[in-house]
């Protein structure tokens, strides 16, 4: 059980992918590449959580989508990553829970079992260190709604 609801505003409860590479394949295509975490089966996350948990918890993958613009859903979700060796301002990454929506036809839940695959966590926010932006690169995404 949450504290609190894991509710987004309706108005703003939505990504975009902004475009950040170009020519794929050669033939002029936009293409975003996006980061993204998704669960590592029987393993535990918290909404606080040191960069080593974290790690053990989640696995990247890089996700590429040419010619159209994602769509994700804020899920409401969000995980604070801080580093244990930091006693003051540990703060290195804020992740927010997403899921890509597709499939118009089912109220835009993946039309391709298993339905789990389309959500992630995505970073939103990290402190702009070098050693930060190479483990949690920034998401190019815009809130919407």
């Amino acid at each position: 059980m949450l504290r609190r609801y894991a509710q987004t505003d309706p108005k703003t409860g939505f990504f975009t992918g902004i475009p950040n590479t170009v020519n794929i394949g050669g033939g002029g295509n936009l293409a975003i590449v996006i980061t993204v975490w998704r669960d590592i089966s029987g393993q535990i996350s918290n909404s606080i959580m040191d960069i080593s948990g974290f790690n053990l918890a989640f696995a990247p993958t890089v996700n590429t989508i040419i010619g159209s613009t994602p769509l994700y859903k804020d899920l409401g979700r969000q995980i604070v990553i801080y580093n244990s060796t930091v006693p003051t301002f540990p703060h290195v990454a804020i992740m927010r829970q997403v899921m890509l929506v597709k499939g118009y036809n089912i109220e835009g839940i993946s039309d391709v079992p298993p339905f789990a695959t389309n959500l992630y966590y995505i970073c939103t926010w990290n402190d702009g260190s070098t050693a930060t932006n190479t483990l949690f690169p920034l998401a190019p995404v815009a809130r919407t709604g």
